[in-house]
């Protein structure tokens, strides 16, 4: 789900193929569903275009949507990977995993095109999970293989890695005590680490 409050409404991103569903935020009354590509795994408002961006992991692909209009505003297609988690950092830039590739991408959120493409392994393999430290630029990765992985948002330089649990499937960010934290579901752990 994606919220966008000064809009008042939220996104939710269904396998149905592959859809978004506009909701209110107060009434929770359905505005409109807005077909995207399939098997929408992540989906995230950038708040510098003012998009919400599904990451369509069946068509592997990134695909915008305006918030007010509910209309796809473009598309970043044929990325060559499957395509998993994602992170804005809200200045323009969308960084996106490609799993089957061990691959970071960096898209330029306003012109919809790739402008950078790290790679990760062999310091980690299968990237999922993923969030940011928006201020500092550091893009922090929970990788299926059991690593994570805390890459430079501007360079792509790997920053660290720390083992974790296996079979990772989500990553937050707490800005306010600079923790990081990884849900591992393979072996029901949670790693939580401080940023220094």
């Amino acid at each position: 789900i994606a919220v966008d409050r000064d809009l008042g409404r939220g996104f939710i991103s269904a396998t149905d193929p592959g859809s978004v569903t506009i909701f209110d935020l107060k009434t929770l009354a359905v505005i409109g569903k807005v077909p995207v590509g399939a098997d929408p795994n992540a989906i995230l408002l950038d708040r510098k275009t003012r998009r919400v961006f599904t990451i369509d992991r069946g068509s592997k692909q990134v695909t915008a949507i305006d918030p007010r209009t509910g209309k796809v505003v473009g598309k970043v297609e044929n990325l060559g990977g499957r395509t998993e988690h994602a992170a804005s950092d809200d200045a323009g830039a969308l960084f996106v995993n490609l799993q089957d590739r061990n691959t970071l991408l960096k898209i330029d959120t306003q012109a919809l095109k790739v402008v950078a493409t790290w790679p990760l392994a062999p310091a980690s393999e299968q990237p999922s999970s993923m969030d940011m430290d928006r201020v500092h630029e550091r893009v922090f990765i929970g990788c299926r293989s059991g690593a994570m992985a805390v890459v430079d948002g501007t360079t792509g330089r790997i920053v660290t890695t720390q083992p974790i649990g296996k079979g990772v499937d989500a990553t937050e960010f707490d800005a306010g005590r600079g923790l990081v934290y990884f849900s591992s579901g393979a072996d029901g752990t949670m790693a939580v680490f401080h940023e220094d």
